[in-house]
């Protein structure tokens, strides 16, 4: 299996770029998956729905996140979408699972 991992993607230009080169390059090196930190997708800061599901439609099979959890967006992304990492930092309180 062949897993390739890039770190954070920022904001609309790092979507955009990935959006540009990411299936291209996951075909010519027969990555099987694809996992990228999407906490600063959003604006640099903190991720949306909008912006989870553009990674994912870019070739991103799973997100994790950091500390940038500050977004109030960020609340209903765990329950929209399932292929993200919830950090072991978030409080307790905050919604997702791990």
């Amino acid at each position: 299996m062949r897993l390739f991992f890039l770190g954070d993607v920022v904001g609309e230009m790092g979507c955009r770029f990935l959006m540009d080169k990411l299936p291209r390059f996951k075909r010519e090196h027969n990555i099987d998956v694809c996992i990228a930190n999407g906490e600063n997708a959003s604006h640099g800061k903190g991720i949306t729905l909008n912006s989870a599901e553009t990674l994912n439609m870019c070739g991103v099979d799973v997100i994790t996140l950091g500390n940038h959890w500050t977004r109030r967006e960020m609340t209903t992304v765990f329950d929209d979408f399932r292929d993200m990492v919830r950090p072991a930092n978030f409080p307790k309180a905050h919604p997702g699972e791990g």
